[in-house]
């Protein structure tokens, strides 16, 4: 992985870096946004769904598990418990199976699935990091090689 961006960011820079990005999201990609509770993920990942085009963001997928867009699915990984659960849910097929833009959160809960992705899932995978200490929010963002 290289490292794409690093830095502090406001609100607006978050906006900006997220349509500078959309840029390089083909169909298929997957961005996994990694970060503690309330510190911007699904924020983050409504900005990259505007930037692409789509005008009816649903939120977090909390308790839904995924939401689908036109060329695009956003998912929690937040009340899965087991791998079992990612499975019976049909998940790897989004990845695997379909052409889509796939933004994921809390998917750092299963390691060995988010490494499997690494290593198989097709397209440009793109990994971030929210950090939130008082009032100042950091972001980075890797790419996979390749």
């Amino acid at each position: 992985m290289y490292l794409w961006y690093e830095g502090m960011v406001t609100y607006a820079d978050m906006h900006h870096i997220a349509s500078r990005l959309a840029l390089e999201l083909t169909k298929p990609s997957s961005i996994h946004i990694m970060a503690p509770m309330g510190a911007g993920k699904s924020t983050f990942a409504r900005m990259l769904f505007e930037a692409k085009g789509c005008v009816t963001f649903a939120g977090s997928p909390t308790f839904g598990i995924v939401h689908e867009y036109q060329d695009g699915a956003h998912m929690d990984f937040y009340r899965l418990k087991h791998k079992d659960e990612v499975e019976a849910a049909g998940i790897p097929e989004y990845f695997f199976a379909r052409s889509l833009m796939i933004v994921t959160e809390w998917i750092d809960l299963f390691p060995d699935f988010y490494h499997e992705l690494y290593m198989d899932a097709p397209g440009p995978f793109f990994s971030i990091q929210i950090t939130v200490e008082g009032e100042v929010r950091c972001l980075s963002i890797k790419k996979r090689r390749g």
